[in-house]
């Protein structure tokens, strides 16, 4: 199945995420910055995000949240043996979508690179098929040749 890395502030929501995703047979790493995602994405073959837009640090807004971090994924140059971070399918999540100020929060992160965009809250379900589109087509992982 699927190697994804979840970026989220929120360790109870990121945990149920991840829970449903394992249950459904995908390996999960969560990172809660953008920092932590992107490091995690240049060393290792991953293939989906899940990005929460807007990270929380110490009760303030931050600005290593989820466009930031759409932004320097899909910056990065194609040097590795394995999907190129600007390949890698990225569903954009946020509860703050009812909000007036981040009522286009989603489409903004379309332009930034999301694939896909997710209200929170939402059903497993429906995240569980996102997955499966959005991985339906990865292929066995390509290895680098022993030389």
């Amino acid at each position: 199945m699927a190697e994804i890395v979840i970026m989220e502030d929120d360790a109870l929501f990121a945990d149920l995420v991840g829970q449903s995703l394992t249950e459904a047979g995908h390996s999960v790493t969560i990172a809660p910055s953008g920092e932590a995602a992107l490091e995690i994405v240049m060393n290792r073959r991953i293939d989906l995000v899940i990005v929460d837009i807007l990270i929380m640090v110490d009760g303030a807004l931050s600005p290593d949240g989820g466009l930031l971090f759409l932004t320097r994924l899909r910056q990065q140059s194609p040097s590795r043996p394995f999907k190129t971070p600007r390949d890698i399918p990225a569903i954009a999540m946020s509860g703050a979508v009812n909000n007036y100020w981040t009522k286009d929060l989603l489409n903004t992160a379309q332009s930034f690179g999301a694939t896909e965009i997710l209200a929170k809250p939402f059903p497993p379900a429906y995240l569980l098929e996102l997955v499966a589109r959005l991985t339906a087509d990865q292929g066995p992982p390509v290895r680098p040749s022993a030389r």
